[in-house]
This record gives C-alpha cells, sequence and structure tokens, in this order.
C-alpha cells in the first residue's frame, strides 16, 4: 500500500468531502481523508497504485493550495 500526504489550505468539511469524492473517482480502489483538525490540514490517500500526477491535477483544478510532504 503507498501513502502520499498533502499540507493543503482546505479548512470546511464540505470542501474536504468535495475533494474526496473527486479522488475517489479516478482512485476508486483508494482510501482518502483528511484531518482538517491538524494545523497543516492534511489530505491523505492510500492506494496500491497512486497516480500522484492525477492527484495533483485535480488540486490545481480545484484551486487548493497544497505541497506535497515527503
Amino acid at each position: 500500500m503507498n501513502i502520499e500526504v498533502f499540507k493543503t489550505d482546505v479548512t470546511t468539511i464540505v470542501t474536504a468531502n468535495i475533494i474526496v469524492s473527486e479522488i475517489i473517482k479516478i482512485l476508486p480502489h483508494a482510501v482518502v481523508n483528511f484531518d482538517l483538525e491538524d494545523c497543516d490540514h492534511i489530505l491523505r490517500v492510500e492506494a496500491n497504485d497512486i497516480c500522484k500526477d492525477a492527484i495533483v491535477k485535480l488540486l490545481h483544478q480545484l484551486d487548493v493550495e497544497f505541497e506535497i510532504l515527503e
């Protein structure tokens, strides 16, 4: 299982749910969640095959400010 972690500017559950839904459309077997209580508003994506470029493109399309955490 691979994990990608993103620091984001997402602050509302509504926005987080939209992003999670959109990621699941492109990665249907992924486990996707936000930790909005964390000061970095962390987005985690877990899947066997993660297309990081597709997630980055989607976040850009949704005007989400983010940083990939290594």
